[in-house]
């Protein structure tokens, strides 16, 4: 690397400071590139930030954000609705991991409800077209609860730190009806709404370093 000639350096401390620009502690002469660009070592930068920049962010924080918002309205029901799990439209999001190791927190609000009393229907998440580690016997994650004729549509919240086996993830919503007397909906206001606007739904992913 070629050298600079300092001629002045006379405002700057030799021995202090974060910028010192000759590794001899001189405020004039001929000093090298690296000597004015390299002052901090690896350690020197590992102590000041409390982590080590090459190895990645400190463990548990957030290298990226997906989500998925849906404002649209979305239903299922009928002769031969019943007894299928459904995508939800709209509640899919793929993940691609910064780092291998890395965990996913996913959560979501999902507006559901049915129009019957006499059936379920319920609420599953899935990563990669497979269970999620985050359903509980069953797959469910939940499940609507009352009648949109009745009550209105009820948020089914969750959170779950997942560990994916893989570095691209496709987390997914998918719904499920027990009969053709039914229908499911996502975002349906509820019967006593005298307002005309539909509810919202998200599913979001963060990154977690480990």
């Amino acid at each position: 690397m070629a050298d600079v000639t300092i001629s002045d350096l006379s405002p700057i401390a030799p021995a202090t400071g974060l910028f010192l620009p000759a590794s001899n502690g001189t405020t004039t002469g001929s000093v090298t590139m690296s000597q004015v660009c390299g002052v901090m070592t690896a350690s020197q930068i590992t102590a000041a930030l409390g982590y080590t920049p090459l190895n990645g962010m400190p463990a548990g924080s957030i290298l990226q954000v997906q989500q998925a918002y849906k404002r649209d309205t979305w239903g299922k029901g009928g002769a031969g609705a019943q007894n299928i799990w459904w995508d939800v439209d709209g509640l899919s999001v793929t993940m691609n991991l910064e780092k291998p190791n890395s965990k996913i927190l996913v959560s979501g609000t999902i507006n559901f409800s049915r129009d019957c009393s006499t059936n379920d229907a319920f609420l599953r998440l899935l990563r990669n077209d497979a269970l999620s580690t985050a359903n509980s016997t069953g797959g469910h994650i939940g499940h609507a609860a009352g009648q949109i004729s009745i009550l209105q549509a009820n948020p089914v919240t969750f959170s779950y730190l997942d560990t994916p086996v893989q570095t691209a993830n496709t987390y997914k919503i998918q719904a499920y009806l027990a009969s053709t007397a039914c229908t499911m909906f996502v975002n349906i206001r509820g019967y006593n709404d005298s307002t005309a606007f539909t509810l919202t739904s998200n599913l979001t992913l963060m990154e977690i370093a480990q």
